[in-house]
């Protein structure tokens, strides 16, 4: 580098204010004999590679710039610009080595707008703000409102929605339930979303009974004297072996808003798939109020909750497996405090008789008269 310095870069008194490589070529056009090869810039642009004819105009503008100023011919005064290797590579170099600070502050910028987002994502899933039509909770009928102990449940059943035709009619009891993810939305969109036909899934129209937001919220989003289609026939190839008795007719839906949605994942090394669940706390305290107030309105039992991965191929397997092993064992051991309870047999009560009775009120009234003070 310092050869490279002082030949090429630095200019000597001693020269004519000239480098040496200057006063070099000046010699070659004045007497070429005294040389073996023509002195040239080094190192610089190869001109070899931009074909005959061509030479340099600016050779140290290759290890500043990506691109190199040349011209087609050494007597013309017509520029163009030639790509060069390593002119970027240098270039690269120098903005890492310069920029490191920028680059670090750009880093946090997106950071920054990351956490951004996820919070207004995170906001459009708490549903607190959002009022229920008052005309739909008049027009329900009081057995298709379901109240949970505890718990706010917004109503948002249209009684004009159709919801679905086939397994309203075919309805049976509800003998189990079903936990499904959705992605993040307003609640109107999602409840409204059930409300239609969907030409994509069949013409039918897909919703659930119980929506259960990030921030606990709950929304019931059906009638309880409907149904929903939210699993599919019992006869379908991508229904598994387990619970194959379940279908729409005779479940009701749950759905985890936000359980698998691609933007709400911690997950960011798998952006195009869900590859965990992923509710909140909040979510899945709410979750279980709903499923176990299920459970004991329609005596369902303790058994009968599974995610909608448990009996779908389609599905991924961990869909509402969290809630649905949370219920079943919450039951259990509810069950089994009961069992335990009615085991325990309460004490005999003493049988007290009308004799006993008078001799006992005898014997306090003769203690209360030796204890008295005698008169004088």
């Amino acid at each position: 580098r310092y050869v490279w310095l002082y030949n090429q870069q630095l200019p000597q008194s001693a020269l004519g204010s000239k480098t040496p490589l200057q006063t070099m070529k000046e010699w070659h056009k004045i007497k070429p004999e005294l040389f073996w090869k023509q002195p040239n810039y080094l190192p610089g642009c190869d001109t070899e590679t931009f074909g005959a004819g061509l030479c340099v105009k600016d050779p140290h503008s290759c290890d500043k710039f990506p691109f190199a100023i040349v011209r087609a011919d050494c007597s013309a005064n017509a520029d163009v610009l030639v790509f060069s290797v390593g002119g970027l590579s240098n270039f690269m170099k120098r903005f890492l080595e310069n920029y490191s600070a920028a680059l670090s502050f750009l880093t946090v910028v997106i950071f920054v707008i990351s956490v951004v987002v996820l919070d207004f994502l995170e906001g459009r899933a708490i549903w607190s703000g959002e009022a229920a039509p008052v005309a739909w909770a008049e027009a329900a009928k009081p057995d298709d409102v379901f109240a949970i102990a505890g718990r706010q449940v917004s109503y948002w059943g249209d009684p004009k929605a159709k919801y679905s035709k086939y397994a309203t009619k075919k309805r049976r009891k509800p003998v189990g339930v079903v936990v499904h993810h959705t992605s993040v939305k307003p609640v109107k969109n999602l409840v409204t979303y059930g409300h239609v036909s969907d030409p994509n899934r069949g013409g039918a129209s897909f919703g659930y009974h119980f929506y259960v937001g990030r921030d606990g919220h709950i929304v019931q989003g059906a009638p309880l004297s409907r149904r929903t289609n939210h699993i599919k026939f019992r006869t379908n190839k991508q229904r598994r072996g387990t619970a194959k008795h379940l279908w729409s007719g005779n479940t009701i839906g749950v759905s985890l808003v936000g359980g698998c949605d691609p933007l709400m994942r911690p997950n960011w090394n798998a952006w195009r798939r869900c590859t965990e669940e992923y509710v909140t706390k909040a979510q899945l305290r709410a979750g279980l109020a709903v499923v176990r107030a299920l459970q004991q309105k329609f005596a369902m039992k303790c058994g009968q909750v599974f995610g909608h991965g448990d009996l779908q191929y389609d599905r991924q397997s961990f869909e509402g497996v969290r809630l649905s092993r949370l219920a079943r064992r919450v039951c259990d051991l509810e069950q089994a405090e009961e069992e335990a309870i009615k085991k325990i047999s309460p004490p005999k009560p003493v049988a007290v008789t009308a004799g006993a009775k008078e001799a006992a009120v005898t014997k306090e009234a003769a203690a209360v008269e030796s204890k008295a003070p005698s008169g004088g």
